[in-house]
């Protein structure tokens, strides 16, 4: 892993999408048991999506961060297990966003 230039990159970037979209399903989830009915929110409906997602984005960028301190024997246990769970987090995401309104 010492002669790869982008590793520590792709291993921010990989956390960067990762942390966010997993902090957004958190955050929509607690949500989803606490907003009144729909009906009631329909005007007002995009100001907790916005905060929900500058939230996730916020600590998608702390989790890169963090990744470019990590070691890189780590970094390439990280990147030698993304193919396992990317996937599996989108298809998380996936079936949490269609279950919840």
């Amino acid at each position: 892993m010492k002669g790869r230039v982008g590793t520590p990159w792709v291993a921010a970037i990989a956390l960067l999408g990762s942390g966010a979209t997993a902090s957004y399903v958190v955050q929509r989830l607690i949500d989803a048991g606490s907003e009144p009915p729909i009906g009631t929110v329909l005007a007002q409906a995009h100001i907790p999506y916005y905060w929900r997602m500058a939230v996730a984005l916020l600590h998608g960028l702390v989790l890169a961060a963090l990744s470019l301190g990590l070691p890189e024997a780590w970094r390439g246990r990280l990147l030698h297990a993304a193919p396992i769970w990317v996937p599996a987090l989108c298809l998380l995401t996936l079936l949490t966003m269609l279950a919840v309104p």
